[in-house]
Parts: C-alpha cells; sequence; structure tokens
C-alpha cells in the first residue's frame, strides 16, 4: 500500500534528522522513537520496501552510540540493529548497502566491547567480510569505504606492533580519503574518525 511508503519516507527523514542531533550533541532519543515507529508501521503493512531495513538498523545503530555517549550499555540497540540487519539481506541479497549495515553492526559491537578492554577481533573479521562484500556489489559505496576505513582504526588501536599499527593506521587513512573523493558530504560526520587516525599516526 502507498501508505507503507509515506511511513518509511518519514522514517527516513526522522532518522537524518536524529543524525543531525547526534552530531550537534543533541539526545536524538525522542526523533529516534518516531522514526522506528514508523519503519515498524511501514514493514508491517510491506515487508517488500528492502531498502527500509538497513535505515531501521541505522535507527538502532544510532540509538547504540548515544547510549554508549551517555554511558549507558548499548545491547539492547545493537541485537536489535543485527536482527533489522540480518532482514536486509533477506530481503534483498545483492544489495551492497545492506551489507555495508551489517557491517555497521560489527563496527559498533566492536566499538563497545573495545571500551571494555575485551577482544573485538571477532567483529572486525565479520565486519571487514561484510564490507567485502559490500563493495564487491557497488565498489563505490561511500559509506561502505568509511565503515572500512573505521575497521581498520580499531584494528589498529587494538596492534602492539608499532609497524602494524602505522600500515594499519595508513590504510585507514587512505580509504577514508578514496571515500571523501567520492562523497565530500561525509566529511562532517567523519570528523572524530579523522582525528581517530591522526591519533594513530602520532603516537
Amino acid at each position: 500500500p502507498a501508505y507503507a511508503y509515506a511511513f518509511a519516507n518519514r522514517g527516513l527523514a526522522g532518522r537524518t534528522l536524529a543524525e543531525q542531533e547526534f552530531l550537534s550533541d543533541e539526545d536524538p532519543t525522542e526523533t529516534l522513537d518516531r522514526a522506528r515507529a514508523d519503519f515498524k508501521r511501514s514493514l508491517s503493512l510491506n515487508a517488500q520496501i528492502f531498502w527500509a531495513y538497513p535505515e531501521q538498523t541505522a535507527v538502532e545503530l544510532a540509538a547504540a552510540r548515544w547510549a554508549l555517549r551517555s554511558g549507558e550499555s548499548p545491547r539492547r540497540n545493537l541485537d536489535a540493529a543485527a536482527e533489522s540487519s540480518e532482514k536486509a539481506l533477506i530481503a534483498n541479497p545483492q544489495n551492497a548497502v545492506a551489507y555495508q549495515s551489517a557491517a555497521e553492526v560489527q563496527r559498533w559491537r566492536a566499538e563497545w566491547r573495545l571500551s571494555q578492554g575485551r577482544s573485538v577481533r571477532a567483529e572486525l573479521i565479520e565486519g571487514q567480510r561484510l564490507i567485502e562484500e559490500a563493495l564487491a556489489r557497488n565498489p563505490g559505496l561511500a559509506n561502505a569505504m568509511v565503515t572500512e576505513s573505521t575497521l581498520k582504526t580499531i584494528q589498529a588501536e587494538t596492534e602492539q606492533d608499532p609497524r602494524s599499527r602505522a600500515a594499519l593506521a595508513a590504510e585507514a587513512s587512505a580509504g577514508l580519503r578514496r571515500a571523501l573523493r567520492v562523497n565530500p558530504l561525509l566529511e562532517r560526520e567523519t570528523a572524530e574518525l579523522r582525528s581517530r587516525i591522526a591519533g594513530l599516526n602520532s603516537n
């Protein structure tokens, strides 16, 4: 039904607004709640709107990121993000964005575990596998390049060997530069990643 797309489009607008709120250090919880409800309603009306699943994943990841920033557990949101990312891959196994979205779940699981001093090896391996799947389907997907750069950065931050650390930092930096050449509009939201990479290069 046409109503399903109306809810999905409103959910997309809400998710985009929540991202801007997050970048401005404003609490996006209410905006995310509305977007979550819109996507749920949309997909209940039409489960074939395949692009809505990665957006649903992004809503939960934004909530997980805010939880981390607020010192709370992101587990519930990460689990919900994983569930919607799996549905995205089922709905359209050839959708590069679905693989990138699933890789982002692994990225944020790794970020959480890293903050707790826990091993992130499994998350990095699975995240990289998913990103390779995404880029095989769409080599110009800038968001996938950013995710890959972030995975390399996390790996570098856990690396004890200085040479390996430097090599990973160089790969992360090169990947981010490629992403920004493809989509310069990602510059603002990747500012923190650039700082992290710069920090690796200064150590």
